[in-house]
């Protein structure tokens, strides 16, 4: 029996049933056939399939041939009926014609109220695809009487056309399980295609909103009593009864903005599903909350360029309702997607950064780096050119990124002809300064100044010091770079033996592998930068020199003190504890007109207890108490002046702190001194009136 896909195909096998067509085939089986003969072939259901004779396998047995298809089948001669060229022809129009007509319906009218309805191919599943030929579906001729028993040859030259040799693949053949050298052409879906068949185009039926793929088929079925429908059918009638060209003009007219504005309606009513969409790209977890906030930011960017791009297509073809869809789309973006998804992703985000912990620097670790890229730079042997061009290339990079704390791409994209024009010493900028102390003077004579394309565009500043120079000039040298391999298109000062450079946070981690290290992770380029911005809170720069530095390091103040700058415990523990304990104990007033740099625990506590041993004092006493008081003696405060020595020769400080005291009367103790008999407390005093008669 022959298998076939559900899918029917333009051109397909022909066929006509009747019931006297067996009769017509015994009534002329006496006739005597010839080669190229044109009969009717019967196979299985009272199917009549029209082809022509290509041989004769015996005396009662011969090969018929099918029109449009490549196929044999060996047929009893007493089974076919001859037919006329005519009718032939007639049978393969009509089953076309009505074949094509039931394609295209299938094909664009998906709605439940097709009774004949097919499933998409997205729904087809191997077993469906797999069935009997559907006999209902093959054109009917009743009219048995056309079919005549006189054979018609065909001319030779058709016949040799027709020759039973398929073009069909052995692979795209599927046989038929009783006539083995019978098949057909097999049709697969295709796998790769994730939206359907080309042709699915679907439009949102503005009445039910729902999509459909021939949507004026659906209106005209489901919605005919609405007025637009109506006045669409009655403009139908009068076409078809006089065809007009203006008539013609205004129904195509009313159909596409009756489409139109389903499609328009469709968009913005959906325009939560797509919020909900750029949601569920970020995932969200077992808490409900997002996995990676970061994905809606970027795609409400995304969304809107897509507006934009249709806003200029429709702009361009005169578009107005895809214009107005687009605008409104827009609006809607700038209305609601922040209240709905950027709030949402920015708390998320906020509640990451906030719980992240922060991983500063080991200060010992960049002491180390440094160390080992100075030397390395000062003892490499340079005539070994080849050997040692990429070591130059790690060495310099990385002493380029710690001295700087420049981002890795700024720095690699370095090229010859910026480092070739790098600006002098300007001596007018030297007769602004005339006051410049040696160290100073050294670092303007030992090192050299380069300026690059930083982020965003701005021009930064890389500083090259006195152990890069020479490095710097030895990469740029033409001769060398040819005897490396590098190309001479690239233009790039770390170039690779490509036309790409090497990569500095590749150099920076060759580096940390080769020492041992407290925190080899934590040495990043980005936290480099976070080191850098967090230690100037201790520095206490002036707003011109927070100025200077955001400027070197490419970036604005905002985002100095927003993301790269870290609370730092030391300033939180000390200077603010200072002033959340003033404010406790009402000792503001105490210290007006103070830095908080200025302002001593010590005097602090001092203050503190005093209120409290004053009202211990307070209440009476029943006897009166001797109190041995011993008098300070030259050695002691000689002594006095040598464990405090810091304190008398700067003049600033007017009151040691406790460690300072205990350590005082430590060393005393151990070396034999005399004021190890006092107490931290007494000395503490004692060096406070010192200091004071001192400055007076």
């Amino acid at each position: 029996m022959l298998r076939a896909t559900k899918r029917k195909r333009k051109g397909s096998n022909l066929a006509v049933a009747g019931g006297s067509c067996e009769k017509r085939a015994k009534a002329t089986s006496k006739n005597v056939f010839k080669k190229g003969d044109i009969v009717l072939c019967p196979l299985q259901y009272g199917v009549w399939w029209p082809g022509y004779i290509v041989n004769f396998v015996s005396e009662n047995k011969v090969t018929i041939g099918f029109f449009e298809e490549n196929q044999v089948n060996i047929t009893p001669l007493s089974k076919v009926v001859g037919i006329s060229f005519q009718d032939a022809s007639l049978l393969i129009m009509s089953s076309s014609n009505c074949h094509h007509s039931e394609e295209t319906t299938d094909l664009t009218d998906e709605s439940g109220d097709d009774p004949d309805f097919v499933p998409n191919s997205e729904d087809e599943t191997s077993d469906e695809c797999e069935g009997e030929l559907d006999i209902n579906r093959i054109p009917q001729v009743s009219d048995t009487d056309k079919f005549k028993s006189t054979p018609c040859s065909l001319n030779n030259t058709v016949l040799e056309q027709n020759e039973a040799v398929s073009l069909v693949n052995e692979e795209e053949r599927l046989y038929d399980v009783d006539h083995h050298e019978v098949f057909i052409k097999v049709l697969y879906k295709n796998i790769n295609s994730s939206l359907g068949r080309p042709y699915d185009r679907r439009h949102a039926c503005k009445f039910c909103k729902k999509l459909k793929t021939n949507i004026q088929t659906h209106l005209e079925h489901a919605h005919k009593a609405e007025a637009e429908i109506i006045k669409i059918a009655e403009l139908k009638r009068d076409v078809a009864m006089s065809p007009n060209p203006e008539h013609t003009k205004n129904l195509h007219k009313l159909q596409t903005e009756l489409r139109n504005e389903g499609n328009h309606q469709h968009n913005l009513q959906h325009f939560d599903r797509v919020v909900e969409c750029a949601l569920k790209t970020c995932e969200e977890d077992e808490e409900q909350e997002l996995r990676n906030p970061s994905t809606a930011l970027k795609l409400s960017f995304d969304v809107d360029k897509l507006c934009t791009i249709k806003l200029g297509l429709c702009m361009r073809t005169r578009d107005e309702r895809g214009k107005q869809d687009s605008i409104d789309f827009k609006n809607l973006i700038q209305l609601e997607w922040k209240t709905k998804v950027t709030r949402l992703a920015q708390a998320t985000l906020q509640d990451g950064f906030y719980n992240k912990a922060k991983c500063l620097l080991y200060p010992e670790d960049i002491v180390k780096v440094s160390a080992y890229l100075v030397k390395e730079l000062k003892e490499i042997d340079l005539s070994k050119e080849t050997e040692v061009y990429q070591e130059v290339i790690i060495l310099t990079q990385c002493r380029l990124l710690l001295f700087n704390r420049r981002r890795p791409g700024e720095l690699e994209s370095l090229s010859i002809a910026s480092y070739l024009n790098k600006p002098g010493l300007d001596e007018r900028e030297v007769d602004l300064r005339k006051d410049l102390t040696k160290f100073e003077q050294m670092l303007l004579s030992s090192q050299e100044l380069v300026e690059i394309r930083g982020k965003t565009g701005r021009k930064v500043p890389v500083i090259i010091p006195s152990e890069c120079i020479k490095m710097l000039e030895f990469l740029s040298n033409p001769e060398i770079r040819l005897k490396s391999n590098i190309n001479k298109e690239n233009q790039y000062m770390f170039a690779n033996t490509g036309s790409g450079v090497i990569r500095a946070g590749e150099s920076l981690n060759n580096v940390k592998e080769r020492l041992e290290l407290r925190g080899s992770s934590r040495i990043l380029a980005t936290n480099l930068r976070k080191h850098t911005a967090t230690i100037s809170q201790i520095v206490n720069l002036t707003d011109q020199e927070l100025k200077n530095l955001c400027r070197h390091l490419g970036h604005t103040q905002r985002v100095h003190e927003n993301h790269y700058r870290q609370t730092l415990g030391l300033v939180e523990r000390i200077d603010i504890a200072k002033l959340m304990i003033m404010q406790e104990h009402n000792l503001i007033a105490t210290y007006a007109n103070k830095k908080l740099s200025e302002i001593q625990f010590d005097e602090i506590l001092e203050n503190i207890e005093e209120p409290e041993s004053k009202s211990t004092n307070s209440e009476p006493a029943d006897a009166d108490v001797t109190v041995n008081r011993v008098c300070w003696t030259q050695q002691e405060e000689k002594e006095i002046r040598k464990r405090f020595k810091i304190y008398f020769d700067e003049g600033t400080k007017t009151c040691p702190s406790k460690y300072d005291c205990k350590e005082a009367l430590r060393k005393s103790k151990e070396e034999g001194g005399m004021i190890v008999r006092r107490s931290w407390e007494t000395l503490k005093k004692k060096v406070n009136n010192m200091l004071k008669r001192a400055q007076k």
